[in-house]
C-alpha cells in the first residue's frame, strides 16, 4: 500500500517531462526539416549563372583529366546545416571516378563547396573518347540539428 502510494506521486512529474521531451522533438524536427529545405533550396537554385560551377584541367605528364564542381552552400534555415556532396562517374560497372565533399554552414551564411575528380587517361580514351558514355551519379545529403536529422537524394543519369 506504502509503496503504490510513493509510486503514484512520480507518475505525475514523469508524465510532464515526457510532455516536454515530445514538444522537443516536434520543434526540433520541424526546424530541421525547415533549415534542410531552406538550405537544399537556396543552395541549388541561386546564381546569376547557375548554381553549379565546373572547371576542368589536363595533366600534361600523365593525361588525366581532373574536373572541379563548385556551388554555393546558403543555409537560410534557423539552424546549422551540414552540406555533402558526392559525384561518381560508372562506367561497365566499374567506378571510374569519384569525389566528394561536405561543407558546415551556420544559419544565414553561406559557404563555397568544391569536389574534384580525375579520369585517367586510359578511361578517358576508353570511354569518353571512345564513345562510351559513362553513367554519372550525383548524391546530394543535408544534415542539421547536430547532425541528427536530414535527407539525402542522389540522381544517376544514364551516359
Amino acid at each position: 500500500m506504502e509503496s503504490n502510494r510513493s509510486m503514484r506521486k512520480w507518475v505525475k512529474p514523469l508524465g510532464i517531462l515526457i510532455l516536454i521531451l515530445e514538444i522537443t522533438l516536434v520543434v526540433a524536427t520541424g526546424l530541421s526539416i525547415y533549415t534542410n529545405l531552406q538550405t537544399l533550396g537556396a543552395s541549388l537554385i541561386s546564381g546569376d549563372d547557375g548554381p553549379i560551377h565546373t572547371q576542368e584541367s589536363v595533366d600534361p605528364v600523365t593525361g588525366a583529366r581532373t574536373f572541379t564542381i563548385g556551388l554555393n552552400v546558403t543555409n537560410r534555415g534557423l539552424l546549422e546545416a551540414l552540406f555533402k556532396l558526392k559525384i561518381r562517374a560508372v562506367a561497365e560497372e566499374r567506378v571510374i571516378a569519384k569525389g566528394e565533399g561536405s561543407r558546415r554552414v551556420p544559419p544565414g551564411g553561406s559557404e563555397p563547396l568544391s569536389v574534384s575528380f580525375t579520369v585517367s587517361k586510359d578511361d578517358w580514351d576508353r570511354y569518353l573518347g571512345g564513345g562510351l558514355r559513362p553513367d554519372a551519379e550525383i548524391g546530394f545529403e543535408i544534415r542539421s540539428f547536430f547532425d541528427l536529422m536530414g535527407f539525402g537524394i542522389t540522381l544517376r543519369m544514364k551516359g
